[in-house]
């Protein structure tokens, strides 16, 4: 019946739930109906907080406190009691036309967004589903990651910005020659390399941002 399966498949999006489990795998507390009708794109954890990250514009961030395992509780929307200064860094679609950078500040039990860049250039990137894809450095104060850019032909690019003055700066794009998969960035030193699975390694300096060296 398939007025049955759509009402199956919209509680099996639309219904968000949480479970803390014990070593042995027992469910000790659970949450139920967190973010209820919105779609949760993504999780993560920092010391006692879970941070859950909604599709929708309305309620983008919810807080879940876990310094009682037994007994979690819904911080709120946009709202982190007890933690101190923190950054946090988004990066999501506009309008599910172009790519988008976000920045918020969580600070004196509040998250407030700082800074929001829509990236026109940039149709997709694989650190929408893969944050192992993306380099985030406070030390050197580098974002990076591929993008596919918005001209119609797929071709791939890896981009590179940096946060200051509450804005979001690029600092280069580097053609990937095409269509690329399992593309990661790292640096040593003042170089930073962009490797290719399958294709190349390019070696960027940090000094100018300029590719120095290509290795096959």
């Amino acid at each position: 019946n398939t007025n049955d399966y759509e009402k199956y498949y919209e509680e099996e999006v639309l219904d968000n739930n949480v479970y803390v489990l014990d070593e042995n795998l027992k469910e000790v507390a659970s949450i139920k109906g967190l973010a209820k009708n919105e779609s949760v794109y993504a999780v993560r954890y920092l010391g006692n907080y879970g941070y859950f990250v909604t599709y929708e514009n309305t309620d983008p961030l919810f807080t879940v406190d876990f310094s009682d395992m037994k007994n979690p509780k819904i911080v709120g929307k946009l709202k982190l009691p007890g933690y101190s200064d923190y950054s946090m860094l988004g990066l999501g679609m506009e309008n599910d036309n172009y790519l988008k950078l976000e920045m918020y500040n969580v600070s004196n039990g509040k998250a407030k967004q700082i800074s929001k860049k829509v990236l026109k250039r940039y149709m997709y990137s694989d650190a929408l589903h893969d944050y192992k894809s993306i380099i985030v450095d406070k030390e050197k104060n580098l974002i990076g990651f591929k993008a596919t850019l918005s001209n119609g032909n797929y071709e791939d690019v890896y981009v590179l910005y940096r946060f200051e003055n509450n804005k979001f700066k690029k600092l280069a794009e580097v053609s990937l020659s095409g269509e690329s998969c399992a593309v990661r960035g790292l640096y040593i030193d003042n170089y930073f390399y962009i490797v290719t699975l399958g294709k190349d390694v390019k070696v960027l300096d940090l000094n100018n941002y300029k590719v120095v060296k290509k290795i096959k």
